[in-house]
């Protein structure tokens, strides 16, 4: 929960950190920070009236940042030797598929694609750290 600052009225955030998401990895649990808090902007784009504005800019960087981080990931899967690594490694490639097909849809309508880009990342994310990172923890702990 975040306050405002000049009113001290709660500051819902669409896509909030919560403890749950934590795997005790620091590093996975600090990128997966970083991913919620670019889901979350383009959130806040939105509701200042902004987001088509910086949905290209925000995918682009999400992409950037997700290949970044999925590569560590499955470096360190490799290391550990983690025996569903090649599941895990099948989801990262649907995600990258499904974030160039919202990008190409974006470059190529008009119509208004931030909303349902913003539930899909939020959506896909959540359940990705709680569920499918998770398994790995026990390996690399």
């Amino acid at each position: 929960m975040t306050l405002n600052p000049n009113t001290g009225a709660i500051i819902l955030a669409f896509f909030e950190w919560k403890d749950e998401y934590n795997l005790g990895i620091s590093l996975m649990d600090r990128q997966h920070r970083e991913i919620v808090g670019i889901i979350d902007e383009l959130y806040e784009a939105m509701k200042n009236g902004q987001g088509e504005a910086v949905l290209g800019g925000l995918l682009a960087r999400m992409t950037t940042y997700s290949l970044q981080h999925f590569t560590l990931e499955e470096q360190m899967m490799s290391k550990y030797r983690y025996p569903d690594q090649a599941q895990h490694e099948l989801e990262h490639q649907a995600y990258r598929s499904k974030t160039a097909e919202l990008m190409a849809k974006h470059e190529k309508s008009t119509l208004a694609l931030s909303v349902a880009t913003a539930q899909y990342l939020k959506t896909w994310w959540v359940n990705h750290i709680q569920t499918t990172d998770r398994k790995y923890v026990p390996y690399m702990s």
